[in-house]
């Protein structure tokens, strides 16, 4: 996720942990039960799909990876979340115009007009302010 600014990346791992929960909700009802035996029919009378039913055991592994995997994203969702916290915190509190145009640029991928028309300052000001300070190459 080299590039992707930090509101992505908790976007990315909210859409992760709906999945995980989803398919948790899913196996639950398939471990719990229901009606069984039933499999689809097509239109020309052949079977569409047939199931195949898996153990309880072998669904009790996947259930605790499952457990397991919304943990690691909610663990890096609430990681993310206070290191923007913390970046928002110190870009409010810096006066230094170079460093709210480095995180502005690097950071949140902002255009060098955007960060003028919201830093409110000349256009001009902020390309000399982006050129006093080149990007860091990234590996």
């Amino acid at each position: 996720m080299i590039g992707l600014d930090i509101q992505s990346k908790i976007e990315i791992h909210k859409i992760r942990l709906e999945t995980y929960t989803i398919e948790k909700e899913y196996l639950l009802k398939a471990m719990i039960g229901g009606p069984t035996g039933y499999k689809s029919v097509s239109y020309e009378g052949m079977p569409h799909a047939c199931s195949n039913d898996t153990t309880l055991d072998r669904s009790w592994e996947t259930m605790q990876k499952l457990i397991h995997l919304c943990e690691l994203e909610e663990w890096a969702i609430e990681g993310l979340e206070k290191q923007y916290k913390e970046m928002e915190s110190i870009m409010n509190g810096t006066e230094s115009i170079d460093l709210k145009v480095q995180y502005l640029r690097d950071a949140q991928h902002m255009r060098l007009q955007a960060i003028a028309d919201k830093l409110v300052y000349s256009l001009d000001y902020i390309k000399e302010v982006s050129c006093r300070n080149p990007r860091k190459p990234t590996i």
